[in-house]
């Protein structure tokens, strides 16, 4: 690769240990795909704080690079943790599993990433501009970030994200280029019956995701109504049952506004018509149903906005959730500040609704609730849960996973 003086110098340790291991790590994944040059970036987003996804391996990694002096030389934030940092114990976490997630947080905030603890920097932390060069991990965080705003970041995962923050570089490939990013397959929406409320969008996301594989695909009629919430539902689902990075919506994307912009003047490799029989045939997939008995209703991944939230407090205010179930939101420390200055943690509260900060039940320790079966409204969630948790999983939207509940006994 062609490197620049300050960039050899990294690579020779002029700039410390910690950054010559961290260059090493991206040259070599620049030459694994082919790339010329690096490029620098503006800001990152780290993945690998998360211990239940990382284990040992990670946690020695943050913790050598911290050791061998390493820092970053960006605006970096976190992704969530395997933790609720100020209250891990009414979570049932077990001490060595909360001690070692501290230690690895402890890594992480030691070289100089700011702790936002979430999987949706895009709402909450530092927001980048469009055409802004990243190097973002996090799949959802990196499809939206993509897609919706229009920054520039490869799908970068866990240990080369906290290199190329350190470094400060990028390998000038994939979608840091914009010839790399037009659209490839063209999926008309416009038979489908989406609706405001609902789990529709994430549905539709699914839907794509396992019709494109890792395809850049371009929708077609998706109505103009659409909110940031439904765009995040549908960024975690397209990149939970497929490999998608990025995805452009004809009228709504900013690198979208017509089709041909989208396709970048190019002839589409494929044109499909999606179906209501296709989004509920995506629902049936992701249920993995074992039994009739809901043990928890979990809202919030990717993390929920202070208006999911609000909507859920409007629908249970003056209700219980039922004494044989758990009902539980999670979100950021951001959404939960903004929230203490309401009386909408009051109403949940009273309600029986549990708030969880800084973590993801897709990787927590959950065996301290011996739950058997849950209910989400998150694509994702439902995705990986028979297969990381082995617990049955019910994916609904968000009325009829409050109804659960809300509802004793038996519900399915």
């Amino acid at each position: 690769m062609k490197l620049s003086p300050y960039e050899e110098e990294l690579l020779e340790g002029k700039k410390g240990p910690a950054s010559r291991m961290a260059m090493e790590i991206i040259v070599h994944l620049g030459e694994l795909y082919g790339a010329q040059e690096m490029i620098p970036i503006s800001q990152a987003h780290i993945d690998g704080g998360l211990y239940a996804a990382v284990g040992e391996a990670g946690l020695e990694f943050a913790e050598k690079l911290h050791r061998l002096g390493g820092r970053v030389t960006v605006p970096t934030t976190m992704n969530a943790t395997s933790r609720d940092v100020a209250s891990w114990q009414k979570h049932r976490v077990g001490e060595d599993f909360a001690e070692k997630n501290r230690r690895m947080e402890q890594a992480y905030i030691g070289m100089g990433v700011v702790p936002t603890w979430t999987c949706v920097p895009y709402q909450c932390g530092l927001v980048p501009r469009f055409g802004e060069q990243l190097a973002w991990a996090e799949s959802n965080a990196i499809v939206y970030v993509n897609s919706v705003i229009g920054a520039r970041t490869e799908r970068y995962g866990d240990y080369t994200d906290i290199c190329c923050a350190i470094t400060g570089r990028v390998p000038k490939f994939g979608l840091h280029i914009k010839e790399n990013r037009r659209g490839q397959v063209v999926l008309n929406c416009e038979n489908l019956s989406l609706k405001p409320q609902g789990d529709h969008f994430a549905l539709l996301g699914y839907v794509t995701g396992y019709l494109v594989h890792d395809k850049i695909p371009v929708l077609v009629g998706v109505p103009k109504w659409v909110t940031p919430d439904h765009l995040k539902a549908f960024s975690a689902a397209v990149a939970s049952s497929g490999g998608v990075a990025m995805f452009h919506m004809v009228g709504i994307t900013p690198e979208a506004p017509d089709l041909k912009e989208a396709l970048q003047g190019q002839t589409p490799e494929e044109t499909m018509v999606l179906t209501d029989d296709m989004l509920g045939e995506a629902k049936e997939k992701l249920c993995c149903i074992r039994g009739s008995q809901v043990d928890g209703v979990l809202i919030g991944c990717p993390h929920a906005s202070a208006p999911e939230i609000m909507e859920i407090a409007r629908l249970v205010a003056g209700k219980k959730v039922a004494p044989d179930k758990e009902f539980w939101i999670y979100t950021n420390q951001s959404v939960y500040h903004w929230l203490e200055q309401t009386d909408v943690l009051d109403i949940l509260t009273k309600s029986g609704v549990k708030i969880f900060r800084d973590t993801c039940f897709v990787n927590t320790d959950l065996s301290g609730w011996n739950f058997h079966q849950v209910m989400t409204n998150s694509a994702k969630y439902a995705h990986y849960v028979p297969s990381r948790t082995g617990l049955g999983v019910i994916f609904a939207d968000l009325e009829e996973c409050i109804k659960t509940a809300l509802t004793p006994g038996d519900t399915i």
